[in-house]
This record gives structure tokens, C-alpha cells and sequence, in this order.
């Protein structure tokens, strides 16, 4: 049931860093700023409905997780910890990115205005996700 409607669909994947992609698989974040468009494999930029299997860099900042808890415990006190050091190098979910935009607003508008503190202002590109699904590998 889970996987209902992503039979031939063309599967990519994104790596993040582990307090980041914890936020978007485990949490409500649902905008991933970027510098650059959704590319895939054939060099053909996506902008909208596509599913990307979150992977779990190899990369681990002590500094990056103090940040995620800071925002996280002001914007969503209920949200639970999620120690990802174990689950680095691993794919821990599928998002599925409804749309991608330049445009602030429309990002701070999908993330909803009381949670846009992940939105940032300077990014190029918006990964506007609308679903996700956990692996709880």
C-alpha cells in the first residue's frame, strides 16, 4: 500500500546530511533549499512530481545537529529526537517533491508562515515536498 502509485516511476536520489534529512523524513520539514534545479540522472531538469530517496551523507557535523535542535525544539517542541549517526550512508526515506520554485514566498507558503524558519531567504531553488515516506531502516 505504501508504495501505491510509484509503479513506473523513475526513482532518484538526493544526499543530505544527517540532522537535515532527519528534519524532512522524520519531521515537518518540507522545503529543501538548493542552489541548483532538480536534475536527474539524464541532465533533464525536473520541476515538479517526482519521488527522490533521501540518502544519509557519510558527513556528520556535531555543529549542524545543535542548529537542527535549536530550530526544531522553537518551531516544533512536540517533534522527537532522531540520532541519525547510525543510519549514515543509508537511504532512510522517499520524499516526493510536488513541485520545485524560485520563489520565496511560495516556499514560506508551502513550509507554512509558522514554520518557515527552514525556509532560507538566499537559496537559488525551493524543493517543495509534499510526502514523505520513513524507511525506518
Amino acid at each position: 500500500k505504501i508504495m501505491a502509485g510509484l509503479q513506473d516511476t523513475a526513482l532518484h536520489a538526493v544526499t543530505l546530511r544527517a540532522p537535515w534529512a532527519a528534519c524532512l523524513i522524520h519531521g515537518p520539514k518540507r522545503v529543501e533549499n538548493r542552489q541548483y534545479p532538480l536534475n536527474t540522472w539524464t541532465g533533464k531538469i525536473v520541476w515538479r512530481n517526482i519521488w527522490l530517496a533521501i540518502h544519509v551523507s557519510s558527513t556528520y557535523k556535531e555543529e549542524d545537529s545543535y542548529v537542527v535542535d535549536d530550530v526544531s525544539r522553537r518551531l516544533w517542541p512536540e517533534l522527537k529526537h532522531v540520532d541519525l549517526k547510525d543510519s549514515l550512508r543509508r537511504i532512510i526515506g522517499l520524499a516526493h517533491v510536488s513541485n520545485v520554485t524560485k520563489d520565496y514566498q511560495d516556499a514560506v507558503n508551502h513550509q507554512s508562515s509558522d514554520e518557515a524558519g527552514w525556509v532560507d531567504p538566499g537559496s537559488r531553488y525551493y524543493w517543495l515536498v509534499d510526502r514523505v515516506i520513513s524507511l525506518d531502516c
